[in-house]
């Protein structure tokens, strides 16, 4: 799953729709996710409004993971500044993890 891509749109909203059943059948506290690798950041944002409008229960239960600026294979990590985490957060209205 990587929200950050547009490309992989619907990928990640039937991807998301699994990670719901899962959450409807567990009721867990919290389902995490993290914003993406090399993609933008906007992109992101726009998906998690998205899986808000279908999956709203789960998305009060949903934080999001910071990340470390590279990855093992040198992807960018979505959300690795403050600034980009501030700015998920305050467009979503989404907690960290």
């Amino acid at each position: 799953m990587n929200p950050g891509d547009k490309s992989r749109r619907e990928i990640n909203i039937d991807l998301v729709r699994q990670v719901n059943d899962f959450f409807k059948g567990l009721s867990p506290l919290f389902v995490i996710f993290h914003a993406g690798v090399d993609g933008q950041l906007d992109e992101t944002i726009k998906q998690l409004h998205d899986w808000q409008k279908h999956f709203s229960e789960m998305h009060q239960k949903t934080v999001i993971e910071n990340q470390p600026q590279a990855g093992l294979n040198d992807e960018k990590g979505i959300g690795a500044s403050v600034e980009e985490m501030s700015q998920v957060l305050n467009s979503t209205g989404l907690r960290s993890g």
